[in-house]
């Protein structure tokens, strides 16, 4: 990555479990013409008539160290340039290619006001390169003069963690909120010498924050919301003891560099206290979408006070207090959180739908302090026999890993309603195993 920005370039990073269609498809929008991969991942590219330079297939826990914290180095193409382009899931169910600027990262990690980031800092980086939480973690650390210990390549293991953080000395994390709620619930004296705790990606639990600053006095925990379209976090929430703690915990203020409003369906402001959408704007706000004009122009668009302004529209509803603090309501549309990532279900189900044999699809969103789970219920055609776990596999090849569902459950008989509608619950209602 340091390679790739220090050549004037962009980079692109691919999840070692996408496949087929999904790679194609980011190739093909994205103009990749080079890629570093493991052997592994080799044949995928190729396929693609992309030039792949190989590397080590796996990658111990590994330190980095920035070797000055006063050159800002990052600015190969001006602040303007891109750094990465990242993709995520759009409501077409096609992943969608996000063009972030240097300008962005720089904003995120340089002199910020929601953290303190010198070289003391020791930053684990653990999120997947193509989740945006990697932004801060690797550039928090190597654009300060700290150090990023890179969490090893498999399974979360909390015992290995707790053995990271003591051996290395690792005083700041970011950890997905359903992360955050377990090792707060089973492990919380993990954090023990830890002085900063962030996390996000869905709403974050009041009382495990509670928990946490009772048991760790002096720790500092900070709640990060934003899109991957506004460079990571659009705003910022920090709380330092238990005292602070409400029934929810917002998603606080604007980050230096950033502007948001709360605005009505004709773009006028709401007062405070009423429930309106979020647009962002500022330093962090990406390039639009790559190859989509289209999606680009509805989602990023013109503020009605300064045409030359450029908002991008959330998607989420949220309410301002007075002391300027926002609050998270609720998504406009069919999206969810799910492992880390916004996806459509109306996209998901579209893509199940469409495989051969499959009759019609119920999908069941559930959100508790676990973490999220989206379970799919397939019903086949009569003629077509097919188990959960070809349905699965089948799925697997047409959408992100990100996108999948948790649970499928097949069946090949409906039962109806008296109105002639499928009675999903009678049709689900059975013992047989679902696979997950």
């Amino acid at each position: 990555m340091l390679g790739i920005l220090k050549s004037g370039a962009a980079y692109m990073p691919i999840d070692p479990s996408a496949r087929g269609a999904t790679i194609g498809h980011m190739v093909d929008m994205a103009g990749i013409r080079v890629a570093v991969a493991s052997s592994e991942a080799i044949h995928e590219l190729a396929d693609f008539g992309v030039e792949v330079a190989q590397v080590a297939s796996a990658l111990p826990v590994a330190i980095l160290r920035a070797r000055s914290s006063s050159s800002h180095s990052f600015k190969c193409g001006g602040n303007d340039g891109a750094a990465y382009l990242m993709f995520t899931s759009g409501t077409t169910g096609a992943p969608k290619g996000v063009r972030v600027p240097q300008g962005g990262v720089l904003r995120l990690v340089c002199n910020p006001d929601y953290i303190s980031l010198d070289p003391s800092r020791v930053i684990l980086q653990m999120a997947p390169l193509s989740f945006d939480a990697s932004t801060f973690e690797i550039w928090a650390a190597l654009l300060n003069g700290g150090t990023m210990v890179i969490y090893p390549e498999q399974p979360i293991d909390l015992g290995l963690l707790d053995h990271l953080i003591l051996s290395q000395r690792i005083n700041t994390m970011w950890l997905t909120a359903p992360l955050f709620h377990t090792v707060a619930r089973h492990r919380i004296k993990l954090f023990r010498t830890v002085d900063t705790v962030m996390s996000g990606g869905d709403i974050v639990d009041a009382r495990h924050v509670r928990r946490l600053l009772e048991t760790h006095p002096g720790i500092t925990f900070i709640n990060g919301y934003g899109p991957t379209e506004n460079t990571t976090f659009t705003c910022c929430h920090v709380v330092r003891t238990a005292a602070d703690i409400g029934a929810e915990v917002p998603i606080g203020k604007p980050i230096s560099g950033t502007r948001v409003w709360v605005l009505d369906e004709q773009m006028q402001e709401v007062p405070d206290d009423e429930v309106g959408e979020l647009y962002c704007g500022g330093a962090g706000l990406a390039a639009g979408y790559v190859g989509a004009p289209e999606l680009t122009a509805q989602r990023f668009v013109a503020a009605p006070w300064n045409p030359s302004d450029s908002l991008y529209r959330t998607g989420d509803f949220v309410t301002r207090r007075r002391d300027g603090v926002l609050m998270f309501v609720g998504r406009r549309d069919n999206e969810v959180k799910l492992r880390g990532h916004r996806i459509s279900l109306t996209a998901v189900r579209q893509v199940l739908a469409g495989i051969e044999g499959i009759e019609n699809v119920f999908l069941d969103f559930t959100r508790n302090v676990q973490g999220n789970r989206l379970t799919a219920r397939v019903i086949l055609e009569e003629e077509t026999s097919m188990t959960s776990s070809e349905v699965k596999a089948c799925a697997a090849e047409l959408m992100p890993v990100h996108q999948l569902p948790d649970v499928f459950e097949v069946r090949n008989r409906k039962v109806l309603k008296r109105n002639g509608k499928i009675d999903v619950e009678a049709t689900f209602a059975s013992t047989r195993t679902p696979i997950s």
